[in-house]
């Protein structure tokens, strides 16, 4: 019969494994924090909720979500919807979490767009409902 030499019957416990930084999709997974009115995250909400109450798939409503994680991060879950300005949304548009994977390489065109398209339709939305007085786009 085979057995282990004493030392390795007797040894210590390997301490845990340090914990990983979570992912933007992680983030979004977890359970939405209660999120004051006018916020960022309330009015992403929102057009989520509008998303799941027109029918549109659960997958469509998780990616978009998944997508407006990435605006929360770079804008501020807590900022205020009716504060963003367009400078702040070039600079969204532009930044890594929408152009870059986690591994630094770019993300494909379209998933570029959609993640633009994300926070734009959720803005609008809003301003349709008249929870912000204007949607920071220009009329282009």
């Amino acid at each position: 019969m085979f057995s282990l030499p004493t030392s390795a019957r007797f040894a210590a416990p390997l301490p845990p494994a340090p914990k990983k930084a979570r992912t933007t999709k992680e983030k979004a997974k977890e359970a939405t924090p209660n999120a004051a009115p006018g916020s960022l995250r309330a009015i992403g909400d929102g057009w989520l909720d509008s998303l799941r109450a027109a029918g549109h798939t659960p997958s469509t409503v998780s990616s978009y979500g998944n997508d407006l994680a990435i605006a929360y991060d770079h804008l501020g879950a807590d900022t205020a919807a009716a504060t963003i300005t367009e400078k702040q949304i070039s600079a969204f548009n532009a930044s890594k979490g929408v152009t870059r994977k986690a591994n630094g390489n770019p993300k494909a065109q379209p998933t570029i767009l959609k993640t633009r398209r994300a926070l734009r339709l959720a803005l609008v939305w809003a301003a349709q409902k008249g929870l912000i007085a204007k949607a920071p786009y220009s009329a282009a």
